[in-house]
């Protein structure tokens, strides 16, 4: 895990390089026959506005900085995009959740005070994104695998949000 995990020691200014991921996923990433790609960040802090460094350079020649924005519009054009946010502990929580939603729509940044559910989430945004549960069904499942009220709860005001958002999709006529 030490080899994966690529900060270190960081905190405290409210941003981390989230915009590298997207940057490097929107760029050197295919999933050719994939129908319904996810992509998930985890994270408590804002993105850098830029992406900058020798590897940016080298591939897209002058430049010396490309868009954090132009990356998660292209990563949001081959991903179903998601944040997981943990609240942010310095108060800078409304900013970052503010920068956010304007690289991913507002209900798929999915606020969890409590990250022990974060796969829950994951499997019940997939759920709900790709049709085969409603949210009141995926709650039903979760007390059928033996999951906590507190749990079942948290899942629920995680992603009440995304569930009511999906279901005021428009009905051809």
């Amino acid at each position: 895990l030490q080899k994966l995990w690529i900060e270190h020691n960081g905190g405290g200014q409210s941003s981390e390089s989230y915009d590298m991921m997207a940057y490097f996923y929107a760029n050197h990433c295919e999933i050719p026959k994939a129908e319904l790609p996810f992509f998930f960040f985890i994270g408590d802090e804002g993105y850098y506005p830029t992406t900058e460094g020798e590897h940016i350079q080298k591939h897209i020649g002058d430049k010396k900085s490309v868009s954090a924005k132009d990356s998660f519009k292209k990563l949001y054009s081959m991903f179903n995009v998601f944040l997981i946010h943990k609240p942010y502990a310095s108060g800078d929580d409304a900013k970052i959740l503010k920068q956010w939603k304007t690289v991913i729509n507002p209900e798929r940044v999915l606020v969890m005070e409590d990250s022990k559910a974060i796969v829950d989430v994951m499997l019940g945004a997939i759920a709900i994104l790709s049709e085969s549960r409603k949210l009141v069904d995926y709650l039903t499942d979760m007390q059928d695998r033996d999951q906590t009220e507190e749990r079942i709860k948290l899942v629920e005001k995680t992603l009440s949000p995304l569930s009511e958002a999906t279901s005021l999709v428009k009905v051809d006529t």
